[in-house]
């Protein structure tokens, strides 16, 4: 009796012990069943077959990381609502949906995106990425368009990525996404320092008739006195004068050969021809060790300026193009010329062209009031925050959406 019952134990034994290796086994697949399929090359080109938004215009926009001076100026559909998500995101809407976003820095979600096509392009400083990049299989299937625009400021280099549903972007959209975006700056570059490192115990200051009238000697003069600065500053005016004017007076380049002076501003560029006097004069200071500055005067020509910068590589400072700058945000041209034949420039003009000398020199800017050369209070009513700063503004900040 007892040896039937360890028999039938041990049949029950076996009998569980097969239901237990049945039940923990599991079917065989095919490597097909294991592996879901994410990926089919041959929809890689079916972004072709969707079809595209006609914008009824484009709207410009521009965008910038808050405290820098330069923005980015793009065009969108006019359809796209651009609006802050996150400090570092813009979401875009487009009848009343979520097609894309605009973010400050590369993207990290590409996980599962497949690149299926490039193009690139270059305007400036700006470099312009397009990729049009897949996802999914079959019914999951989706495609975006990912740009990004890269620029260096300050020694960094900053990115603007464009994410966006393929279905948004036509041909001319993504031609317009890719090749005319640019770049532009807030405001001027005040150019503090940018001559720090010139000796400068001796300056001389040379041109025409605009060197009379705009009191620029005198004018840097006090604003040296008044901020602790010494120096010897000599403005020479002659009327009608040239570049050539000064390489031809034989006594003025001998005292230049000898050394007299630390630092010359040199105007007189009223065509190109006087590039080739300029390179004279050049040569007179690099043997005495003399910075020479290009310096155009108001009345003077702008492609004979740049043309001359251009083949010499001189440091310049653009007193023409300050003014011009200043007359542009409204200030009176009558302010910086008097109303004569040659349009003469007045104190005005000449107190700019003293703070750009003076800026550029000592690294600083001139902080304490003037009174004999120029009222101060006059100056400060008309030129605003360039007293400040040194800067003028291009474009309206305002206008500007901003990454924090």
């Amino acid at each position: 009796m007892k040896k039937t019952i360890l028999i039938f134990l041990l049949i029950l034994a076996t009998l569980l012990c097969a239901c237990e290796n049945n039940d923990s086994k599991q079917p065989e697949t095919t490597s097909e069943q294991q592996t879901e399929v994410t990926d089919l090359s041959a929809e890689d080109d079916d972004y072709k077959e969707i079809a595209r938004r006609d914008p009824s215009g484009y709207t410009e926009h521009q965008f910038g990381l808050r405290g820098n001076n330069l923005v980015l100026d793009i065009d969108f559909p006019a359809e796209w609502k651009i609006e802050a998500e996150t400090e570092l995101v813009f979401s875009i809407t487009a009848d009343g949906r979520s097609v894309g976003r605009l973010i400050w820095g590369t993207v990290d979600d590409n996980e599962g995106w497949k690149i299926v096509e490039t193009d690139n392009s270059m305007e400036s400083d700006l470099k312009m990425k397009m990729y049009i990049e897949k996802k999914g299989s079959r019914e999951t299937l989706a495609f975006r368009y990912r740009f990004e625009y890269e620029y260096t400021e300050q020694d960094a280099i900053c990115t603007v990525t464009l994410l966006i549903d393929c279905a948004e972007v036509n041909d001319y959209t993504q031609k317009r996404l890719l090749l005319a975006p640019s770049l532009y700056p807030l405001r001027t570059d005040a150019g503090i320092g940018i001559l720090q490192s010139a000796k400068k115990d001796n300056i001389l200051i040379l041109g025409n008739s605009f060197i009379n009238s705009s009191s620029i000697g005198s004018i840097f003069r006090e604003m040296l006195q008044k901020n602790g600065k010494a120096a010897n500053v000599q403005a020479i005016s002659r009327g009608y004068a040239t570049v050539e004017t000064y390489v031809t007076d034989s006594f003025m380049m001998e005292n230049i050969r000898a050394g007299a002076y630390d630092i010359i501003f040199i105007c007189g560029f009223y065509s190109t021809s006087e590039i080739a006097h300029l390179k004279t004069l050049k040569a007179a200071c690099d043997e005495s060790d003399t910075t020479l500055v290009i310096f155009p005067a108001h009345n003077e020509s702008e492609n004979a300026f740049t043309q001359a910068c251009k083949e010499t590589s001189l440091p310049s400072l653009n007193w023409k193009g300050e003014i011009n700058a200043l007359i542009k945000t409204g200030i009176s041209k009558r302010d910086f010329c008097i109303d004569d034949m040659h349009q003469h420039s007045t104190a005005l003009a000449g107190y700019v062209g003293a703070h750009m000398i003076y800026r550029a020199l000592y690294g600083s800017l001139p902080t304490n009031a003037l009174a004999s050369s120029i009222d101060q209070s006059y100056v400060n009513e008309l030129l605003g925050d360039y007293v400040q700063t040194g800067s003028i503004p291009l474009r309206d900040a305002d206008a500007v959406k901003y990454f924090h």
